[in-house]
């Protein structure tokens, strides 16, 4: 008896060795898709949506935070190397400060949309959703030099964001 019981742990040993193995390649695929990461300077929002991020901006964000806040030296310091999903959290949760967790995730895409427009960032072909592992696996960051956290504004775009400012929404 002593034999039969070796002979079949021994089997049950092979067995899971080789469904182990078998299953080993198919695990390192989903671990390299799960370590893919984008970026923000890959597009990952339309001109579209930055256009209805900047409507609810103007409507929702304007009487606390000037044009110029959520961009450059300020917004790198804040986001700059982090996942998306953390501006996101941040946005959805906290925002509008009089009324915090009250937009709607998408709204919240949209606004993100629009920071990013700021920022420089390029719109591309598909809308930024607000789909959380999508979000965690794009990181925030920027064409410019990383010695140069802060590049000088020029006057035209203090202007343009100041127009910002003062257009009326649509």
């Amino acid at each position: 008896m002593p034999g039969l019981f070796r002979h079949s742990h021994v089997q049950t040993v092979l067995v899971a060795a080789g469904i182990t193995l078998a299953a080993a390649p198919h695990a390192r695929a989903q671990d390299s898709t799960r370590t893919t990461e984008r970026s923000t300077l890959s597009g990952v929002y339309t001109a579209e949506q930055a256009g209805r991020g900047r409507n609810f901006f103007l409507g929702s964000c304007k009487s606390c935070h000037a044009p110029e806040s959520p961009t450059g030296a300020n917004f790198a310091r804040l986001w700059m190397g982090k996942p998306l999903l953390e501006l996101f959290k941040y946005v959805n949760k906290s925002m509008p400060e009089n009324d915090p967790g009250s937009l709607a995730p998408e709204v919240s895409a949209d606004i993100i949309a629009y920071l990013l427009q700021l920022n420089a960032m390029p719109a591309g072909k598909t809308e930024l959703v607000a789909d959380t592992t999508a979000l965690r696996d794009t990181r925030v960051e920027s064409s410019a030099p990383k010695s140069d956290p802060a590049p000088a504004r020029s006057s035209a775009h203090a202007r343009t964001l100041s127009r910002v400012a003062r257009e009326p929404r649509s």
